[in-house]
């Protein structure tokens, strides 16, 4: 598209008048002038991409689990839970995928064989369908092993009892717990912490706000994307990541709310009451004695969240139907978790002049929500958005700044080796 114009006539975009129009067609604040920020790179991560019919539903996982192999080695070596961005928007149905992890050889995952000669016979289904539809079909030469089996992830996130995520394409931003052992797939982002304060800080509207601006919409619903270069290595968030003050009530507050909302959330997707009648049913059914000892835990979890997912009670209780009714709860909670973390902005930037008081605007509708023309906090949170957009601008480019500073000071290669020791764990 080429546009044109005098300069000094009036700017309109989609008819509305603004001041300037930005490059990525936006009439606010120019976020593209924003920065991939050192301190943020290798804590965010695009998930596993499989390439291939790996996936698994957990009857199929049991009846792997408890098949013997050649050399005396468990099939739960070779087989893992996995979440995907449907699970997380809707409810998680107990998937598991084949996982060889990232180099294991031919001879090494034949040892394995009846879980490579399942992924074998899955290939060939998948060879005929393709052909059968006219499409080409080729097997990729080290077609046991995922595509991109994202090693760097794994790393990082092995010594974690969880990890956050999000999803990549999502009507709401929302950031959710899950357990480490569970595999995320390419539609997630994962994060390298399992600290409140950090689900706290993007779970906030300002972090949403930022994320927002970032992104481009995609697809014919123009829901908008998250991407760990874009939205979240660019987002200047209160102190630099490692660098937080653990004893600092700024940011016991907002580990405090974060805590409450996960809770408060979980326990509304999965009432304890309901869950323990599906549990109790499935006990009844199969005691799990078969299944190697490491992994009984894990396919019980995954037989009864199969059946909850069916449900007539629960199958409803999605996060996205939660955030599509958005419940008095559910916008205290984020107002409680919003206040805490404009207060902890407010402390180390006076400059910004941030205010508790703008949680006003996000908690009917989230920062990633449109309020109605007619609203009466609509003018409001449109300065209040401006202004938390500015500042975010104003501490990107100062870190920035202060990245320069320490290679001016003649701190080239420590900085030089932080920078590649985080892109190369960003991988």
């Amino acid at each position: 598209m080429t546009c044109f114009g005098r300069t000094d006539e009036q700017k309109h975009l989609d008819s509305i008048p603004v001041p300037h129009i930005n490059p990525d067609l936006t009439g606010g604040v120019d976020v593209t002038q924003a920065i991939r920020l050192w301190e943020n790179m290798g804590l965010c991560f695009e998930g596993d991409q499989k390439g291939g019919p790996f996936e698994l539903d957990w009857s199929q996982a049991r009846k792997l689990l408890v098949s013997a192999n050649p050399v005396p080695k468990s099939n739960a070596d070779v087989l893992s839970q996995r979440v995907n961005g449907r699970d997380v928007t809707g409810r998680w149905e107990g998937g598991w995928v084949v996982d060889y992890g990232t180099s294991m050889t031919l001879a090494e995952a034949a040892e394995y064989q009846d879980v490579l000669a399942s992924l074998d016979a899955a290939y060939k289904e998948e060879a005929q369908a393709k052909l059968a539809e006219g499409k080409p079909f080729a097997k990729r030469a080290k077609w046991w092993l995922h595509k991109c089996p994202r090693p760097k992830l794994r790393s990082k996130t092995r010594s974690h009892a969880r990890v956050l995520v999000t999803v990549r394409v999502a009507t709401h931003r929302f950031f959710a717990w899950v357990p480490a052992v569970v595999l995320p797939d390419s539609r997630l982002f994962v994060f390298s912490r399992s600290d409140d304060y950090w689900m706290g800080l993007l779970s906030s509207s300002v972090h949403a706000l930022w994320a927002l601006a970032k992104a481009p919409p995609h697809g014919l619903g123009n829901d908008p994307t998250y991407s760990a270069t874009t939205c979240f290595d660019t987002f200047a968030l209160p102190w630099a990541p490692g660098s937080e003050p653990n004893r600092n009530p700024l940011h016991a507050a907002i580990s405090t709310a974060a805590k409450q909302l996960h809770e408060m959330r979980e326990r509304w997707l999965n009432p304890p009451e309901w869950i323990q009648s599906i549990a109790a049913a499935i006990d009844a059914q199969d005691k799990f004695e078969d299944v190697p000892a490491e992994a009984r835990p894990l396919i019980r979890q995954s037989a009864i969240m199969a059946a909850a997912a069916k449900d007539p009670n629960l199958k409803k209780r999605t996060l996205t139907n939660l955030y599509n009714e958005r419940p008095t709860w559910l916008r205290l909670a984020h107002r409680k978790l919003d206040e805490a973390v404009l207060a902890a902005y407010a402390a180390v930037d006076p400059k910004g002049q941030w205010s508790k008081d703008w949680a006003d605007v996000w908690e009917d509708a989230g920062a990633g929500q449109a309020l109605g023309v007619d609203h009466p906090l609509y003018r409001k949170r449109q300065e209040v958005e401006a202004k938390a957009l500015a500042n975010l601008l104003r501490l990107n480019k100062l870190r920035c700044q202060s990245q320069l500073r320490k290679v001016e000071q003649g701190h080239v290669t420590a900085v030089k080796q932080g920078v590649r020791a985080r892109e190369n764990a960003a991988a």
